[in-house]
């Protein structure tokens, strides 16, 4: 279940971003939210994943190599029954205070126009 938004340590954003993660997917995961403590996102299978795994984001011409990430939890879509809502935690940023400045950048760019 989705915690709910009191509860979080980072605001969400929907902006544009992508997550490399090779052991997950072999296609670009595109969010539909994103903030320094996880985001959300549609996959088309389980990722299976035990523990953590290695992912690179790229979030406003920024690059974030070596982030860890883990699945917090999977959710079906009743009107896609073969993907999954999934929630990541991202376990690991080096640079987790340019990333949010990254991420609140674009979060204020797109609410202004």
């Amino acid at each position: 279940m989705e915690m709910n938004h009191e509860n979080r340590r980072f605001a969400r954003y929907g902006i544009p971003a992508i997550i490399f993660a090779p052991k997950l997917t072999g296609l670009c995961i595109v969010p539909i939210d994103i903030s320094c403590g996880g985001f959300k996102a549609i996959l088309d299978r389980d990722p299976e994943l035990e523990g953590a795994t290695t992912c690179e984001f790229h979030v406003f011409g920024e690059v974030f190599e070596n982030c860890r990430l883990r699945v917090a939890w999977t959710e079906p879509i009743e009107a896609a029954p073969s993907s999954l809502l999934i929630g990541f935690e991202i376990e690991k940023f080096d640079c987790e205070n340019r990333l949010q400045d990254a991420i609140e950048e674009m979060n204020q760019l797109t609410e202004n126009g």
